[in-house]
């Protein structure tokens, strides 16, 4: 492109140039202009400036022609609801189901629920989503991350007295790193078990 403007420009001077000097022609005439014509240096002038409005003209249509890609943008969400409650030989747990409804693995999830009735939070924090057997509270299996579209537990444990027709609200916080570190979000639910 450059090149092309800088060819178009340099003719335009050498033609200005020599249509300015009037050269003889070869029968010892001077050149001149049809009357009732411009001066040949505006119509060069004039020729060259249409060359380059239509090779520009042309380079901006080409551009703009082509495609946009669109890129987009990884999205993080996920639904959480109450799973059950966990019978434990020293106190109660409540679990929790997760569903990955973004495009986002997630990593890491933290849980934070508070009794409204005796005014307890308990909070736990993993790097996996753990599936506690709520007949006992052994840990029956873990989930490395949630894939998108993937679905998985986490739970909380330590409350004293049995948290059946209590009422709850409970944070469930999923990250993108483990350690509840890169891309986080979070949801409050309210419940009764």
């Amino acid at each position: 492109m450059f090149w092309k403007r800088f060819l178009s420009i340099s003719a335009l001077i050498l033609l200005i140039g020599l249509s300015a000097c009037n050269l003889p022609r070869a029968t010892g005439t001077v050149a001149t202009n049809p009357p009732g014509s411009a001066p040949l240096n505006t119509q060069v002038a004039q020729m060259v400036t249409e060359t380059m409005v239509a090779q520009t003209a042309q380079a901006n249509n080409a551009a703009s022609t082509q495609a946009v890609v669109p890129t987009d943008t990884p999205q993080g969400d996920f639904t959480v609801t109450y799973a059950s409650v966990q019978t434990c030989p020293h106190n109660f747990g409540i679990k929790f189901q997760i569903t990955n409804t973004g495009s986002i693995p997630w990593e890491s999830n933290q849980v934070s629920a508070t009794n409204h009735t005796s005014n307890v939070t308990k909070t736990a924090q993993y790097d996996n989503f753990p599936d506690y057997n709520s007949a006992d509270c052994n840990l029956t299996s873990s989930v490395p991350n949630l894939a998108p579209e993937a679905n998985g537990t986490t739970s909380v444990f330590g409350f004293g007295a049995n948290p059946v027709s209590r009422t709850f609200t409970a944070t469930i916080k999923v990250c993108s790193q483990d350690g509840l570190a890169g891309v986080c979000l979070s949801k409050t639910i309210d419940f009764t078990p």
